[in-house]
């Protein structure tokens, strides 16, 4: 299993906004993909993919019952298959738990930057692919 605990290297500054918000939240930064779904679905409960119980494959927003990533609405089969791991299994875990594990993993200045980034892929696709948050703590006026 690959796990994201490794440290990316630093960014320039148009690394993150020029890249596919999905790519990104499914390719190493699913912890700061996960910090914005909660703060607009605050009710969701953190989740993470793995296969031993340890290690972090993804880590996900549980929603109304239904999982919920970067993509939206999304099966577990479909993260399986994503993963190529059908040994994985959801697992539910603290806010504070994938904050440890992923401690260091990007800078403030660059949380900042990929949360504007998902903020913008997830308005985008609301009622699309994301349910409509009963209360937004954040405005679509500001991005």
């Amino acid at each position: 299993m690959t796990s994201h605990k490794q440290r990316r290297p630093p960014s320039n500054q148009t690394e993150f906004e020029d890249q596919n918000p999905v790519e990104l939240g499914r390719g190493g930064h699913c912890n700061v993909a996960l910090e914005v779904l909660l703060e607009l679905y605050p009710g969701g409960e953190p989740y993470k993919l793995t296969d031993n119980g340890k290690d972090y494959a993804h880590v996900f927003l549980m929603f109304n019952g239904k999982p919920l990533d970067i993509c939206g609405v999304i099966s577990l089969g479909e993260m399986k298959t994503h993963y190529k791991n059908d040994s994985l299994f959801a697992k539910a875990i603290s806010l504070e738990d994938v904050q440890k594990y992923f401690h260091g993993h990007q800078s403030p200045e660059e949380t900042m930057r990929l949360k504007a980034h998902f903020k913008k892929h997830i308005f985008a696709n609301l009622e699309k692919k994301f349910p409509t948050p009963q209360t937004l703590n954040v405005s679509e006026r500001q991005f």
